[in-house]
């Protein structure tokens, strides 16, 4: 075993087989360690980074403090589910339980000055010096995240420094030479596996399953954004994660075009691969030229939110419609309720939105023609709902509407006010209905209801 530097056999054997170990019990917070390890190697790629071809700001004179502040998040998660995979002997055999806390709990760095002790080499003690080296390097994320301008060559310098640091770490090289870890990234719908074992052609077994458990990968990555939350931490440091998915889908997609420039006998296949890298990379652009522009910049909890729930949305549809299409190149007949329980097809997703949105607008009209203000809490309950559940479902443009109407129902406080605000959500609620019966896939679903004007 060669402690730090070069990469051998027995080294990628000595990681695997210590991840696969605390899988067994630890297996989402191996995930999870994972997911900001590849996230913060990834950030300081400044193309993998939202941008907008209206930004006025040339990228060599913007201030990339914001962007340290997240790094900071980031890196403290990593630290945090390290922490989870080491035996609890380990830590106290070196006295790291407290150290490790102190550095966790001091952002400005003393900790660092009470180094560690290693008695001995083994694969528990280099994860351990790796950890120290992270903790050092979040103290200096710190620090850089207070100035007030951070120039863009500092933050290249700073990535550059970062990488070389933990290239000389065998976990590091280990980890980014296994995009894919059987053990821990595998397919975990039992229904899939036995259609890929049973169903998949031989020459398409080892590529199915191997795309397939990237996009279950990816899914697990988004179950990492935080519901509503005031902790700001845990908002900022989710843009990282969308960050890696944008470098994740544009690297897939060039795996896929290679190959299928090299292999015309499985055309069907790279077809609907194709397809659907292409559908997954369009999505993707929506979120990194739209939604997340100027997202580290944000200080209001409630925006990060939003935000980053369209992000969380818009993907995880992209991403189950795509398992569901590779899995009907073997298995036609599979339903997308069998795959994802709460799946929607775009029909049924239109049906339920229609539906959701008439009975939102039947009751803002009885309580603004009967002036029932007693019923307002319903109100607010139901506008809560609906954002939580069918709102993924309108056009995205839509969507800062109906949080803005959210917020002025929260604020109303006079009757007045009320049936002002009633008498404009009713009507904007009917102009969005008759959209919504114009989609093509409710042209055999005549909608069974009125749509007057109030």
């Amino acid at each position: 075993m060669s402690f730090p530097g070069t990469q051998t056999f027995e080294e990628t054997e000595y990681w695997r087989k210590w991840f696969k170990e605390r899988a067994r019990n630890k297996r989402s917070e191996v995930r999870q360690f994972l997911m900001w390890f590849r996230a913060s190697w990834i950030f300081f790629k400044s193309e993998f980074h939202p941008i907008t071809d209206q930004e006025s700001i040339p990228i060599h004179l913007k201030n990339f403090t914001p962007e340290l502040q997240i790094l900071f998040y980031g890196l403290t998660a990593q630290m945090q589910t390290a922490c989870q995979l080491i035996h609890p002997d380990v830590l106290e055999r070196h006295k790291f339980v407290d150290y490790i806390l102190n550095l966790l709990d001091d952002a400005s760095g003393w900790s660092i000055l009470q180094k560690p002790r290693f008695l001995k080499s083994s694969v528990d003690d280099d994860f351990l010096r790796y950890l120290d080296v992270l903790g050092q390097f979040r103290t200096l994320a710190y620090h850089f995240s207070q100035v007030h301008h951070l120039a863009y060559p500092a933050f290249l310098v700073l990535g550059r420094l970062y990488h070389q640091t933990f290239l000389h770490y065998s976990l590091s090289t280990w980890i980014l030479q296994h995009p894919i870890i059987p053990f821990i990234d595998e397919i975990p719908n039992k229904l899939i596996q036995e259609t890929i074992q049973h169903h998949a052609p031989k020459g398409l077994h080892h590529w199915l399953a191997w795309s397939l458990a990237k996009f279950y990968q990816w899914l697990f990555w988004l179950e990492q954004v935080p519901a509503l939350t005031e902790d700001i931490s845990l908002l900022k440091r989710s843009f990282m994660i969308f960050v890696l998915l944008n470098q994740e889908i544009r690297h897939m997609q060039k795996i896929w075009t290679s190959r299928a420039i090299e292999n015309d006998q499985e055309k069907p296949w790279l077809e609907t691969m194709d397809t659907v890298t292409f559908a997954l990379q369009m999505e993707m652009k929506k979120i990194i030229h739209k939604e997340l522009v100027g997202f580290p910049r944000l200080h209001r909890t409630s925006v990060m939110y939003m935000r980053l729930e369209n992000c969380q949305g818009i993907l995880r549809n992209a991403i189950q419609q795509g398992v569901i299409q590779l899995i009907h190149i073997v298995k036609p007949d599979l339903s997308g309720k069998e795959i994802f329980p709460s799946y929607y097809t775009k029909r049924e997703q239109s049906i339920k939105l229609r539906d959701d949105l008439w009975a939102l607008k039947q009751l803002v009209r009885d309580i603004w023609k009967k002036e029932e203000w007693e019923r307002w809490p319903e109100l607010l309950n139901r506008f809560h709902r609906f954002r939580s559940t069918s709102m993924r479902f309108l056009m995205y443009r839509d969507w800062n509407a109906i949080m803005e109407f959210i917020t002025h129902l929260e604020n109303a406080r006079s009757p007045y006010r009320k049936k002002i605000i009633l008498n404009q959500l009713n009507a904007f609620l009917g102009t969005l209905l008759k959209e919504i019966c114009k989609r093509d896939v409710l042209r055999d679903e005549p909608f069974p209801y009125s749509l007057e004007d109030d």
